[in-house]
């Protein structure tokens, strides 16, 4: 798409020059001679693809049909149009430069409007085509709007075409015709720039707050939201998360936003896609007029005050856009103040790049000056790139304050806030690295993980997503909602496929775990290392072991599984561990392998054994039973049922012993019981599972532990005291009972 819209810019101001000296030198203007140029014009497109096509033999496209597409909608429909700019300038006796100066200003005041004026983040162009998303989203989205677009550009064309045979003419037949035909051009242009929004052309804020069934109003925020797809519980933690970051950040940054923020939350990816031209980045986008965020509503981890930051920042931005001319310093601030996440801290995985040589000091100090250039921190890896700019900007607000830090944002320019250049506050960030006297015991792990991911700009097709990748896609979404009608001949069909093949065969084997034909799943892995299989592969084997009655060997290797995933993810290593202490269940392994929607698991898994206060005694098996109930009863949004297993969970757990269950999944459960009460609306058992998790943590020394269920019981906190639960009723005009008046 990128070498199409490329293309279709040269062809622009080539076809348009080529066609404007040809008609200069004509002695008359016909239909005809317009005709053979136009022609003659979009003959010399087929060079520059012939060119595309055959450099595939040493550097293959990926998406060669899609790119054969953008062919026609891209330099052809531009190259109609720019000869029929041409033959107005020829008409009105206007030069070359006319042209050039048109066609720039066409392309620069498009997406100026597009991208300038309303909260969307694709711009169709008459001159190079469009852009159809951020540079990030790997899966750009072509939408209808683009067609209704080009189409637009035919319009104009005509329009312009009827101009200009009015002017030339000396006919009155042909003047006639040409003046209906800009009559009827002129007017189709007028009918679809008033549908603009409905045919996708561009997304102003009335159409897309109408795409929201919900809304909701608090203090600070207009939050709009799919009705349909949010259960009260989860409205009413977001309407809590959003004031709740509010309150944290305007402490943090000692400033506030001068307007009421409207908050997005799309239900899934391709609505946000259908009507932003985002599908997988969320974005503040800080220069509109009024301040906004767009995010998934399923993102309720850091990413929601990720982007708050970008919208605080608009108050000591730069004039007019709001942005600071240092990216780095954009995307460090939000890295550094958005909310923790329990994984590795940036300054640990930063500091144990340097000493576990994932990186050298000196590439560090590079790292920095790279991300604080104009260009380098969009061309370097993205972890680099983030997780660099995020510690160095925590430890330049620590260091100096937030006050001279909204200095350099605006400015750009450190030596005069900090008397000192880029390169000396990089080295005393180093020394501050350097000296921490504790690292978080995954850190080189994850740096290693986290600055190893390329780049955008290293991929191969970085906006291509295969057919069978889209395909895999949607057979695990089907699967996940209990559904496998169609899924097995997706699986067969893409078996013999080269790249697909092997994730094929492992939907196969899921399906053959819920046949009941487990001894197929068993001969398939049985003998092979652990250290040759997938993660996918050994939890299938490991569950077809526990259903033909190997329990011992199951436990194993879910055991061995578990001990295969860092400590920062504590919830997958207690699931694991759990399914290690039950793999003598064969009706809870049955009903964990089923294809069945997580309403159906959680009702199934209760009928196993009533699930209540008085099965004290059933311990670690019960244990298990109560943790996947209370996890599919979350799952299929049932968060009172959810929260009130996850308490029993907690309670069952703590009373085990360690040698049937460990320290760290005991404290995980505890913490698990703290989150899903809090969901409930249960703030009293949040903050008292919350403290009980906290003090676990603290006893271990898991710093990130820490910080994470210390901003948790912050939140619990503040909810206690601003929100009253009483007056919770979500009013006719979308009003809520959050009470922030301090």
């Amino acid at each position: 798409m990128e070498s199409m819209a490329a293309l279709a810019f040269v062809v622009f101001f080539v076809s348009g020059s080529v066609a404007l000296n040809q008609f200069d030198f004509a002695s008359r203007i016909r239909p005809q001679l317009v005709a053979r140029i136009l022609i003659g014009r979009l003959l010399w497109i087929s060079l520059p693809v012939a060119v595309l096509l055959i450099a595939m033999l040493w550097a293959p496209n990926c998406d060669i049909i899609r790119g054969l597409v953008f062919v026609p909608l891209f330099p052809v429909v531009t190259c109609i149009f720019a000869v029929s700019i041409a033959l107005v300038l020829v008409a009105y006796r206007r030069s070359v430069l006319w042209l050039i100066v048109i066609g720039l200003l066409i392309a620069v005041a498009g997406v100026v409007y597009d991208l300038g004026f309303h909260p969307q983040f694709y711009s169709y162009n008459h001159v190079f085509g469009g852009v159809l998303g951020p540079i990030y989203d790997e899966e750009l989205a072509v939408r209808p709007g683009l067609f209704w677009f080009r189409g637009l550009t035919i319009l104009w064309a005509a329009l312009l075409m009827g101009v200009a045979s009015m002017k030339i003419t000396q006919r009155p037949a042909v003047s006639r015709r040409a003046a209906k035909l800009v009559i009827v051009a002129g007017v189709t242009i007028g009918v679809v720039y008033g549908f603009s929004s409905p045919l996708g052309i561009n997304t102003s804020e009335s159409f897309l707050r109408s795409a929201f069934s919900g809304h909701l109003k608090t203090e600070h925020f207009d939050i709009y939201y799919d009705a349909a797809s949010l259960s009260e519980p989860e409205l009413r933690q977001w309407e809590i998360e959003h004031e709740y970051r509010y309150d944290q950040l305007a402490s943090q940054l000692n400033d506030s936003v001068s307007a009421r923020i409207q908050s997005y939350l799309y239900p899934d990816a391709d609505t946000r896609a259908r009507l932003t031209g985002t599908r997988f980045t969320s974005i503040a986008p800080v220069w509109l007029a009024t301040p906004q965020i767009h995010i998934l509503a399923s993102q309720t981890d850091g990413v929601f005050s990720h982007e708050l930051v970008h919208v605080f920042s608009r108050e000591f931005g730069m004039p007019v856009l709001r942005l600071s001319p240092v990216a780095g310093l954009i995307e460090g601030l939000a890295v550094s103040l958005e909310a923790p996440g329990g994984a590795v801290r940036s300054n640990d995985r930063v500091a144990a790049s340097v000493l576990f040589d994932v990186q050298e000091p000196e590439q560090l100090a590079e790292s920095v000056a790279g991300t604080l250039s104009p260009f380098g921190f969009w061309t370097g890896r993205a972890g680099v790139s983030y997780e660099v700019s995020g510690a160095f900007v925590h430890w330049l607000i620590s260091e100096y304050g937030v006050a001279r830090f909204k200095q350099v944002y605006a400015s750009g320019d450190f030596v005069d806030v900090y008397a000192r250049s880029t390169t000396a506050l990089a080295a005393e960030w180093t020394d501050f690295l350097a000296a921490l006297p504790v690292l978080h015991v995954s850190a080189a792990f994850s740096a290693t993980r986290r600055f190893g991911t390329p780049s955008l700009f290293e991929k191969n097709c970085p906006h291509w997503t295969p057919p069978y990748v889209r395909d895999l896609t949607l057979a695990a979404a089907q699967l996940a909602e209990g559904d496998s009608t169609g899924v097995r001949s997706v699986y067969v069909a893409l078996q013999a496929h080269p790249q697909a093949g092997t994730l094929a065969d492992k939907g196969m084997s899921r399906l053959a775990l819920a046949d009941g034909r487990v001894e197929s799943v068993v001969r398939k892995y049985e003998g092979l290392s652990s250290d040759s299989l997938s993660i996918a592969d050994r939890l299938l084997f490991a569950d077809a072991l526990s259903l033909i009655g190997r329990s011992s060997a199951a436990s194993r290797a879910f055991l061995s599984l578990r001990n295969s995933y860092p400590v920062y993810a504590p919830n997958a290593r207690a699931s694991l561990e759990l399914r290690s202490r039950s793999t003598g269940d064969s009706s809870l392994v049955k009903v964990l392998v089923s294809i069945a929607s997580d309403s159906t698991k959680a009702r199934d898994i209760g009928a196993l054994q009533e699930l209540n206060s008085e099965l004290v005694e059933s311990g670690v098996l019960n244990v298990a039973r109560l943790y996947w109930a209370s996890r599919f009863e979350r799952a299929a949004g049932n968060e009172i049922a959810a929260a009130s297993l996850a308490v029993q969970t907690a309670v069952f757990a703590r009373d085990l012993a360690a040698k049937e269950l460990s320290e760290e999944t005991r404290r995980t459960l505890v913490f698990r019981a703290a989150r899903f009460a809090f969901m409930a609306g249960d703030v009293d058992a949040a903050f008292l599972y919350g403290s009980a998790a906290l003090a676990a943590a603290t006893r271990v020394g898991d710093g990130s532990a820490e910080t994470l269920i210390n901003d948790f019981l912050s939140k619990v906190t503040w909810t206690n005291q601003y929100y009253d639960p009483e007056y919770y009723d979500i009013g006719s005009d979308g009003s809520t009972g959050l009470n922030t008046t301090r």
